[in-house]
């Protein structure tokens, strides 16, 4: 990418999905992807840690374009806005709850659990659940993915949480965390445990990489907040980004070195 052009706008998300479509590949949301266990497609899904109107233009470039996927938002006030998650599934995309609920209990699980009950009601208050995305709290000792030792996802009525269900192993694994596609060490815990790789660093690098590439099984994860055509606020991401990266990968030293403890799956 040439160094005066802005990766992670709208525009360049518009174009890989564009180029998705035009390789002729099946787009699927998290619970169509379980159902259809397809040998070939590509799953798309937006974890919306912050500015959930970023989400809704994701949606509405989606919908423009055929393409139905998976939002799953936080709790938080400043991410749960339930007009904003109303629109998006009345647009037909799958709505699911981004959990975090050992982090904001601290790590007692047993609170955590019932948090986690609470707070997938309100969602599904507004519209069905039956998928649920852990956030990776990097800033917090523990994995979120803990409470399932003390809870199982069927008494939630659940039937699939994106780590742990779905098989990578036979999968490309694309993720936006750290403001790349690549592998990077700011990426403290959204990934699987095994999954397939490539070198490639921006979006004009996986749009090569798709025209390039027999077609297979894709896991696409973005986060709509870093994505922006807006001047300022792509800017004001991108400061963000650097800042959070820096501060994650001291997190990485010091948890490495026994520093700081941590709780891991």
């Amino acid at each position: 990418m040439l160094p005066w052009m802005k990766d992670f706008t709208v525009s360049q998300y518009r174009e890989l999905l564009t180029e998705i479509l035009r390789r002729g590949y099946n787009v699927f949301g998290v619970a169509e992807w379980i159902k259809s266990n397809p040998s070939e497609g590509v799953l798309i899904r937006h974890d919306i840690d912050r500015t959930p109107a970023n989400a809704l233009l994701t949606a509405r470039v989606e919908r423009d374009l055929g393409i139905k996927s998976t939002f799953y938002f936080r709790i938080l006030p400043h991410c749960f806005k339930p007009e904003i998650i109303r629109e998006i599934h009345s647009m037909g995309h799958e709505i699911g709850y981004h959990y975090e609920d050992l982090s904001l209990s601290k790590g007692n699980i047993s609170e955590a659990v019932s948090l986690f009950r609470k707070h997938l009601t309100l969602v599904r208050e507004i519209s069905p659940v039956t998928t649920v995305a852990m956030h990776g709290s990097p800033l917090s000792a523990n994995d979120n993915r803990l409470i399932w030792k003390s809870a199982t996802l069927s008494e939630f009525g659940l039937s699939a949480e994106v780590f742990m269900t779905i098989d990578y192993s036979m999968m490309y694994y694309f993720t936006d965390t750290g403001r790349t596609w690549g592998d990077t060490k700011a990426n403290l815990r959204d990934r699987p445990a095994k999954f397939l790789t490539t070198e490639i660093d921006t979006t004009l690098d996986l749009i090569k990489f798709l025209q390039s590439t027999q077609k297979g099984r894709i896991a696409l994860v973005t986060h709509p907040e870093r994505w922006s055509d807006d001047s300022l606020h792509w800017h004001f991401q991108k400061m963000r980004d650097m800042t959070f990266n820096a501060a994650k990968l001291l997190l990485r030293t010091l948890r490495t070195k026994g520093v700081l403890k941590t709780q891991e799956v």
